[in-house]
C-alpha cells in the first residue's frame, strides 16, 4: 500500500492546500512561514496532490510534463544570491528524481 493510500492520508489530502498560505491571524504568507519541518513538507505535498486530484481544472499545468516545465521556467526566472545555496538545489533535484521511481 502506498503512503498516499494509507488510512488518514486521504483525509490530509482533502485539506485545502491554500491553508499553507495563511498565517495564524489570517494574513497571506509564503511557504517559508508554514512549511518549516519535514512533516510540514509532507503535509504540503499530500495537500498539493489532493488539490490536483480534486481540482485539476484549477491547475494551469495539470500533467507532470507541463508541471515540470513550469518549475524549470520559474527557476530560470529566479535570480539573486538568496537562491544560490548549492545544497538546496542538489536536495531539490534529488527529491524530484527519487519521485520518478519510488513506490
Amino acid at each position: 500500500m502506498s503512503e498516499l493510500a494509507a488510512p488518514g492520508v486521504r483525509e490530509m489530502a482533502m485539506q485545502d492546500v491554500n491553508r499553507f498560505f495563511v498565517g495564524p491571524t489570517g494574513e497571506h504568507v509564503g511557504l517559508g512561514e508554514t512549511v518549516r519541518t519535514h512533516d510540514d513538507l509532507i503535509e504540503f505535498l499530500v495537500a498539493l496532490r489532493g488539490d490536483l486530484v480534486e481540482r485539476r481544472e484549477r491547475w494551469e499545468n495539470g500533467n507532470v510534463g507541463n508541471y515540470l516545465g513550469a518549475i524549470a521556467s520559474a527557476l530560470r526566472d529566479m535570480l539573486g544570491d538568496e537562491y544560490e545555496d548549492p545544497d538546496r538545489w542538489a536536495d531539490t533535484g534529488g527529491w524530484l528524481w527519487v519521485g520518478r521511481n519510488y513506490e
